[in-house]
């Protein structure tokens, strides 16, 4: 299989190493005006360097919190990509071939770019954290918690279908949104030429359309 989660992966572990160094270096900042106090000579001077470095730690130890929390969307982020390649794996061995992850321009990344046995190429956007998605009669939108993503998610996919028709010389990019775990408003369908379906649906369409 290929390893579609390894870029999460490596993100995340290194996240999470960097969270732990500023951790350390927090606790660091934090022991010295203790030290201070209990074997130096207490002035102005000195009072000044100890409230810097415990307001130092604070701010040390915020930005290891955020640390953790990417660390922990990239590491969910690479569950997700685990998980749909284990879902497209098979296809490869049927003549598919498949790319995980491609660099799109200024687009982000196209999550996963397929190319059938007969030629027919397809984009995917997985969209894995959106508790919800729904389509307001012009943008599809994601809901995460009580907020809207305002990105519209057709636009997106269909710019990168544009972009990997164009750099991979192929007649056609067929855009899909795939929802893994959001539920779709409007069910799984067709929007301004997007495929907009859920994950258990992904395989047989590929397949029908491929």
């Amino acid at each position: 299989m290929v390893k579609a989660d390894l870029p999460l992966r490596y993100m995340g572990q290194n996240r999470q190493n960097k969270a732990w160094v500023y951790f350390w270096a927090a606790v660091f900042l934090a022991i010295i005006p203790i030290i201070h106090y209990l074997f130096l000579r207490i002035t102005d001077l000195s009072i000044f360097i100890c409230v810097s470095c415990w307001v130092s730690a604070i701010l040390i130890i915020r930005r290891a919190e955020k640390l953790k929390r990417f660390a922990q969307i990239a590491t969910e982020g690479a569950k997700a990509d685990s998980e749909m390649a284990l879902l497209l794996d098979h296809l490869a061995y049927s003549g598919w071939k498949i790319e995980y992850n491609i660099p799109v321009s200024y687009l982000g990344n196209a999550e996963v770019f397929l190319r059938s046995p007969q030629g027919r190429c397809f984009v995917i956007n997985v969209q894995e954290d959106a508790e919800s998605i729904f389509y307001d009669g012009s943008r599809l939108l994601a809901v995460y918690g009580q907020s809207v993503y305002g990105q519209d998610m057709l636009d997106l996919v269909k710019q990168q279908a544009e972009y990997l028709k164009n750099n991979r010389g192929v007649r056609s990019v067929t855009p899909i949104i795939c929802a893994t775990k959001a539920r779709l408003e409007m069910g799984d369908t067709q929007i301004q030429n997007v495929y907009v379906i859920k994950k258990n649906v992904l395989v047989s369409l590929l397949k029908k359309l491929g």
